[in-house]
């Protein structure tokens, strides 16, 4: 698995991935991870409700800058917070735990999904 967080990292750092679009065949292996329950739901600075990770990253390519650094900064990421309380995806979260860029950040969720 080391290999694999290494190679995903790489990618993210060099934007070798399009942060736009989610594949299809990633689509089905985030919509596998939903939240239980409404209380586990992440809630955007805007109001906007997550309800899984499929959700997230298609709200990533939406946010605004400013929600993003709402919930990213030099000391917190709300996202990979989520990810490691609700989902218990403990590799996803703590690559995400680090990074403050938005672009990079769907890069990482797509590249990790991708196996």
């Amino acid at each position: 698995m080391k290999k694999k967080k290494r190679k995903i990292m790489k990618k993210a750092k060099k934007g070798k991935s399009r942060a736009t679009l989610i594949p299809k065949k990633i689509e089905g292996k985030l919509h596998k991870f939903v939240a239980s329950s409404e209380d586990k739901y992440f809630v955007l600075k805007n109001g906007k409700k997550l309800k899984s990770l499929f959700d997230l990253a298609k709200g990533l390519e939406k946010m605004s800058d400013d929600v993003f650094s709402h919930h990213v900064t030099p000391y917190k990421n709300d996202f990979s917070a989520w990810i490691y309380h609700v989902f218990s995806e403990v590799e996803l979260a703590r690559m995400l735990a680090n990074e403050k860029n938005k672009k990079q950040t769907i890069i990482i969720i797509k590249e990790y999904f991708k196996k």
